[in-house]
């Protein structure tokens, strides 16, 4: 008995933080209206609300393999970090939450998402800050949001399953999602569950989405890589290219063969190419006596950025965009809710493959709801910025379509 008590009383509680948060929001609108429409600057630092946690485990993905030498280790265990609400540990009531899969961009990070420490309000706008602030608030029902670690020794993962790199697929699919079922008090079922992704992750997203339909419920992305070729004059991976051989200083064919990973991340295009090319054509083959023979994959252009036509068809086979000439893959996005955010301005011109892409879904008569954002002076919509001030929409966007079972709780304890 007592412990039910303990119980009710944490729930009246949690009432009186939500009846406050309310109030707390409307009054920062009525400030907003009064201030009229200047010119937008960063923003404050949000209130605090009640808050949630980040969980960090580690699970053991079966059946890894990877190639073993120096330059790389096994991956087979992993951390896989976990929003959970504030109310969580209330569990003794059969309390169960839906889930979002999150998944991190080519770098492969979870933390990109909620430990940031490019100032304070970077921190205040993580993934939790914005998932406390929505559910005190009443904007989303509480949730659990899982971010694994997709780091890979080329940056991150594209959510294939590579020769080189692990079944990521697969690991996603068949091990993971068993794993939060069994680990975190979710509710197993593609109705409270849903998946999303920035960047490499959006790809990953859509991805097992169009592969699994009977997964997920809902799949949202941003600024992803959908449409490897472009428009055919813009916006394609081929653009990219040059890039990568003027970031790394590539100028004939002893500096092409002696590009390595030194430096990796700090040469995002050096990270970009080598991820897909880990993701999408591995060689299998070792060459020691060069830097890059040691890497094991394949680059779909030569040191003057002339496209290899037979390691690029086999990035093109990845291709989502090409996908939507095939009717099954049609058929499986068809019953989706899909959401697409992008940006004015992303580096690897991801924002304008995510448009390519929403067009012909058009043109399959897929309906999707998507959103862009153009920044603001001094605030451009670039990477963190541009995740920091979008990351709400994509929580309220699934929040419409992930079930739960909160009524039925409140019922349970209010006697009716």
């Amino acid at each position: 008995m007592g412990a039910e008590l303990q119980v009710l009383a944490e729930v009246l509680k949690m009432k009186k933080l939500f009846t406050a948060g309310c109030w707390l929001l409307l009054t920062v609108i009525i400030t907003v209206l009064a201030t009229g429409c200047s010119q937008r600057e960063n923003p404050a630092m949000p209130e605090t609300y009640p808050e949630g946690m980040v969980l960090v485990a580690t699970h053991h993905y079966p059946n890894l393999e990877f190639l073993e030498d120096e330059t790389r280790a096994a991956f087979s265990s992993r951390r896989v970090s976990a929003y959970v609400p504030r109310g969580y540990k209330l569990d003794v009531v059969g309390q169960r939450y839906p889930v979002l899969y999150l998944l991190p961009g080519y770098d492969g990070e979870p933390s990109f998402y909620y430990s940031h420490g490019n100032e304070n309000y970077y921190q205040a706008a993580s993934i939790a800050k914005v998932a406390d602030r929505l559910i005190a608030t009443g904007e989303i029902k509480p949730l659990i949001i899982i971010m694994p670690d997709a780091s890979t020794p080329f940056g991150g993962s594209f959510y294939c399953n590579s020769t080189l790199e692990g079944p990521w697929e697969n690991m996603m699919i068949d091990s993971l999602i068993a794993y939060i079922d069994r680990t975190y008090l979710t509710i197993a079922g593609k109705d409270s569950r849903a998946i999303s992704g920035h960047s490499s992750g959006g790809y990953g997203a859509i991805r097992l989405a169009m592969k699994y339909p009977d997964m997920f419920n809902s799949v949202s992305c941003i600024d992803a890589p959908l449409a490897f070729t472009g428009n055919g004059a813009f916006g394609g991976i081929t653009e990219l290219f040059d890039d990568y051989l003027n970031e790394s200083g590539i100028t004939d064919i002893p500096s092409f063969y002696d590009a390595d990973t030194l430096g990796f991340r700090a040469q995002p295009y050096k990270m970009l190419m080598y991820s897909m090319a880990g993701s999408f054509s591995p060689s299998g083959v070792m060459d020691p006596s060069t830097a890059f023979g040691k890497l094991r994959i394949d680059l779909p252009f030569d040191y003057e950025g002339n496209l290899i036509s037979t390691t690029w068809d086999k990035w093109l086979a990845e291709d989502l965009y090409s996908w939507l000439d095939n009717s099954t893959y049609v058929d499986n996005l068809s019953g989706q809710h899909i959401y697409f955010e992008t940006s004015d301005h992303d580096m690897n011109l991801f924002n304008e493959q995510t448009l390519l892409f929403q067009e012909k879904l058009t043109a399959n008569g897929i309906s999707f709801t998507s959103a862009q954002f153009e920044g603001y002076t001094g605030y451009e919509a670039r990477s963190r910025s541009f995740l920091n001030d979008r990351i709400e929409f994509l929580l309220k966007f699934h929040n419409q379509y992930l079930e739960d079972r909160f009524e039925e709780w409140e019922n349970r304890h209010s006697g009716n």
